[in-house]
């Protein structure tokens, strides 16, 4: 062939060749793009995490179930500041609706309690905490916490939770999740008890088909381990020993065709190592083939391209930790048809840690101030103190809820210290954990052929439908006021259909009393009208209801054996009286101008603040220190005053014109018993106690109605649960047995820190001689606090 017909084929080949190239690239890079566009728009909206701490997670049918709620955005990693209605649902074991609430969250945080008593029967139950919103995804993204409630004479549940051997489950979890026949696979598993419950120290054995020991594993404390096996035509099985007693179990069916993906997330302080192995059947079908390694957590993705172009059936690899997002990744392998051959979860820790040093400050016979100073600032955080000789055991904590088991389908169950001290051996251990996954929370194909819509509403307060009975001719010249007897109008609107109106978003509480009339829309003329009322949202349903598993109790001959009477003992004679909100609304300030408020920062409740918080923590987010526990609440100014550069300065705080001189009447006044209130932090005040700051409160009054018009007061049934002050359980004593096994000593819903860290807790002197304080909570920009201290009092 001529020199030149040569260079022309050889020019022709390269050209086919580079355009070949050329091609592979664009739809390398096309399928990338197609892959991080499927994430980006299923996790387009926002998502709403619930976590809430419970005084405790033992209850006796004489005390109530005190909570404090926080709700986080899961793609920023701050409080979901625009959630407001929250629905709590208490299931039995049945999946019955025992009770349900609507609560009012401010801010990202609402807090609240379940009354019990007599009617509730002993038993398991769950608390699921959810939103309307959340109604939108495929996935479960509710709050669900199991509890025990129990009536003090009840044999039928034990106190104190004991493994249940009678039956063992094993469970195998191959990594990437496929169990791929001649071929190297990494398998996980779990050894677990009747109820779920890890076995640790469990002997587990892997026999071949000749009755050989090939592997012999041992659980650990969270009942897990794991093995390396090729599988092939033979059958293997597992025999689990514990106390003696062997169990024998079927390792899963290989497949043919498919891929094993190894991940090691442990071993390298900076480095991830990558193993992806094919058997020799399926060889010729990888050799050369581009597959797409994606990291992902939430919208985000890191996608590196994978080729496996080698020989020997496997293909390694190391990547950069970088390239991981903090906290927990999913990690797929996806071929260039969109198909995903192999997944895994890895967790990366890159949470700064939060800390506080607990100690008694003041003491004396009546009360007794323990401090913290931590390194976290303007946080509101919730504390229970028990104890420290509790036997209440729990490891449900915030960083754990909304850090890793919002990505889980199963909860793992860590205690609130594992990441203080974060080594090799606790990453291997967690690693362990998520490979124990059953699947990924965010399905792929899911993801891939579908995008979350709007589908349900984020409501912002409560809808209070009306029907009007008396049918009034001409409605469209009305509208419709609604009134309640301690306050002026609420809202208004206009007529829908039928006769129907609708007040949407109020902040209406449960068993307020209102009233409605007509109003003349020209010359705002009343005329009354016959109506009922009623909240349609109520209780809004989720459609992911938590449906448990019952709670399987050990075979025993003698029911007392599970009884133990070492439990708090209650004044059962005591009486709770209800207590009577007080509710106003002004539609602008009328004390603006009194004597001594034009240097004060007005705030007409209800406009400018909202009436669903607390009074004491208004005060504490406008220029003040608030500390506040049992029979003490200090509240100071945040800078020291200049007289006495070692002390902070008090302000002169006067309800309706009277000075409080003892700040414990602030305790439990909510904003919506206050018609407006004046605050200055900086305003001088010329005494011989060096004070500094001013607030003035003025409460509402309730208003005078026609005597025909009582007759029209109607009831909202259904509205946001009202938020009360924090009362204990009636316990005959505290000092018993018992009550150090599982009473309460205080709760604390809403506590806040201030600039540099520094808080109060203020108890009763009970005598105890130790307590265990435990905290929770977050920061305004998104600090995760999750902290268990023990107090000596002596």
């Amino acid at each position: 062939m001529p020199f030149k017909l040569k260079l022309q084929a050889f020019v022709t080949f390269l050209s086919l060749f580079l355009c070949l190239q050329s091609s592979k690239a664009q739809t390398s890079s096309s399928t990338k793009d197609a892959i991080a566009l499927a994430f980006e728009n299923y996790f387009q909206l926002e998502r709403e995490n619930i976590y809430v701490q419970l005084d405790k997670n033992l209850f006796f049918t004489n005390e109530s179930i005190w909570f404090k709620g926080y709700v986080y955005n899961k793609k920023i990693g701050i409080p979901f500041y625009s959630t407001t209605n929250v629905y709590v649902q208490l299931i039995n074991e049945s999946g019955e609706v025992v009770s349900n609430q609507l609560l009012n969250c401010i801010s990202g945080f609402f807090s609240g309690k379940i009354d019990l008593g007599d009617k509730v029967k002993s038993g398991y139950y769950h608390l699921q905490f959810y939103t309307n919103w959340m109604n939108n995804f495929e996935e479960d993204e509710s709050f669900v916490q199991k509890i025990k409630i129990k009536k003090p004479q009840d044999k039928t549940i034990p106190l104190i939770e004991k493994l249940n051997t009678e039956k063992i489950n094993l469970e195998f979890y191959p990594e990437g999740g496929n169990f791929v026949k001649n071929t190297i696979n990494s398998v996980g598993f779990k050894i677990t008890d009747a109820n779920g419950l890890p076995i640790p120290n469990c002997a587990l054995d892997i026999i071949d088909s000749n009755n050989q020991i090939i592997k012999s594993i041992v659980t650990n404390s969270n009942g897990n381990g794991k093995f390396e096996i090729t599988p092939d035509e033979t059958t293997f099985k597992a025999i689990v020993t514990y106390n003696d007693i062997k169990n024998e179990f079927s390792l899963p069916k290989p497949i043919s065709n498919g891929i094993a993906l190894e991940i090691n997330s442990y071993a390298f302080e900076d480095k991830t190592s990558v193993k992806i192995r094919y058997n020799n059947e399926n060889k010729a079908f990888f050799k050369n083939k581009t597959l797409f390694f994606v990291i992902q957590k939430n919208e985000k993705t890191t996608i590196i391209d994978v080729k496996l172009d080698t020989d020997n059936c496997s293909k390694e690899f190391l990547f950069s930790n970088e390239a991981l997002f903090s906290g927990v990744n999913s990690i797929r392998l996806i071929d260039a048809e969109m198909n995903q051959l192999a997944h895994r979860l890895v967790y990366k820790n890159e949470i700064n840690a939060s800390t506080i040093d607990l100690n008694v400050a003041f003491k004396d016979d009546e009360k007794i101030r323990i401090s913290g100073h931590s390194n976290w600032t303007e946080a509101c955080v919730s504390a229970s103190i028990i104890p420290a000789e509790t036997k209440l055991t729990t490891n449900e904590n915030l960083f754990t809820c909304l850090q890793i088991n919002a990505y889980l389908n199963e909860k793992l169950n860590l205690k609130r210290d594992y990441f203080d001290d974060y080594n090799r051996a606790k990453k291997y251990e967690l690693d362990l954990m998520f490979l124990a996954q059953k699947e990924n929370k965010y399905n792929w194909i899911t993801i891939k052929n579908s995008t979350p819509q709007t589908k349900y509403e984020f409501e912002t307060g409560v809808n209070v439908k009306g029907v009007i009975t008396d049918k009034p001719s001409n409605l469209k010249k009305y509208r419709i006021q609604m009134k309640s007897i301690f306050s002026d109008v609420l809202t208004s609107t206009e007529t829908i259909e039928n006769n129907e109106f609708l007040f949407k978003d109020t902040n209406l509480t449960d068993s307020l009393m209102v009233y409605c009339d007509l109003i003349e829309k020209v010359d705002r003329s009343k005329k009354e009208m016959n109506y009922y009322l009623t909240v349609v949202n109520k209780n809004k349903k989720y459609n992911k209801n938590f449906k448990p598993i019952a709670h399987v109790l050990p075979t025993v001959k003698d029911p007392n054996s599970m009884y133990d009477m070492n439990m708090p003992l209650f004044d059962d004679e005591s009486i709770l009286l209800k207590e009577v909100e007080i509710k106003s609304e002004k539609n602008k300030l009328k004390r603006q101008n009194s004597s001594g408020n034009s240097s004060l920062r007005g705030y007409k409740v209800g406009v400018d603040v909202s009436p669903n918080t607390d009074l004491l923590l208004f005060i504490g987010q406008n220029g003040f220190n608030v500390n506040r526990g049992l029979g003490a609440i200090s509240i100071t100014g945040k800078q020291r005053n200049s007289i006495n550069a070692a002390s902070f300065s008090t302000p002169i705080i006067f309800i309706d014109g009277i000075q409080v001189l003892d700040f414990e009447e602030l305790s439990g006044i909510r904003m919506d018993e206050v018609d407006e209130i004046y605050i200055s932090a900086t305003q001088i005040i010329p005494s011989m106690n060096n004070n500094q700051g001013m607030i003035k409160i003025y409460r509402k009054q309730p208003e005078l109605l026609p005597n025909n018009s009582y007759s029209k007061l109607k009831m909202i049934v259904g509205g946001f649960e009202r938020i009360l002050p924090f009362r204990n359980a009636d316990y005959l004593s505290e000092f018993t047995t018992g009550f150090n096994n599982f009473g309460l000593i205080h709760w604390f819903p809403w506590v806040v820190s201030d600039e540099n860290g520094n808080l109060m807790l203020t108890i009763a002197n009970k005598k105890h001689k130790k307590v265990k304080v435990i905290i929770e909570g977050f920061s305004l920009d998104g600090k995760l606090i999750s902290e268990e201290r023990e107090v000596v009092l002596e």
